[in-house]
C-alpha cells in the first residue's frame, strides 16, 4: 500500500511542477487564476496522501511491534491466506463432488441382485 501511495504522491508532485511552469508561462489573468485554484486543490490532495502514507506506516510499525496481534491480543490472520490453522489451502467446494457415489457404485457392482 505504501508503494502505491508513494507512486501516487510522486505523480501528483510532477503534475504540480507542470502546473507551476504553466502558471509562470501564462499571460492571461483568468487562466492564471484557474491554474492557481488547481494548484491549491492539488496541494491539498498531496498533503492528504502524505498523511495517509504516514498513517499506513505507523499502522504497519504498530502491527510489527505487536507481533501481528490486534488490540484484544488476538492473533490476526495474514492477508490473502486462509484464516484456519494449518495448511488448508484455498476453499474448493466442488473438489469432493461425487466422491461418495464412487464408493456406492463399487458396492452396487458387486451385488448380483442389483438390477440398476
Amino acid at each position: 500500500m505504501n508503494k502505491k501511495l508513494e507512486k501516487l504522491i510522486k505523480q501528483k508532485k510532477e503534475q504540480e511542477k507542470r502546473l507551476n511552469q504553466a502558471l509562470i508561462d501564462e499571460d492571461d489573468k483568468e487562466k492564471r487564476a484557474a491554474i492557481g485554484d488547481t494548484l491549491r486543490a492539488l496541494h491539498d490532495e498531496i498533503d492528504a496522501l502524505i498523511d495517509m502514507a504516514e498513517d499506513a506506516g505507523e499502522k504497519q510499525a504498530e502491527d510489527n511491534a505487536n507481533g501481528g496481534e490486534d488490540a484484544n491480543g488476538e492473533r490476526k490472520p495474514d492477508e490473502g491466506r486462509s484464516a484456519t490453522t494449518g495448511n488448508a489451502g484455498p476453499f474448493k467446494p466442488l473438489a469432493t463432488y461425487g466422491a461418495g457415489k464412487a464408493e456406492q457404485r463399487g458396492a452396487a457392482d458387486n451385488d448380483p441382485t442389483n438390477s440398476l
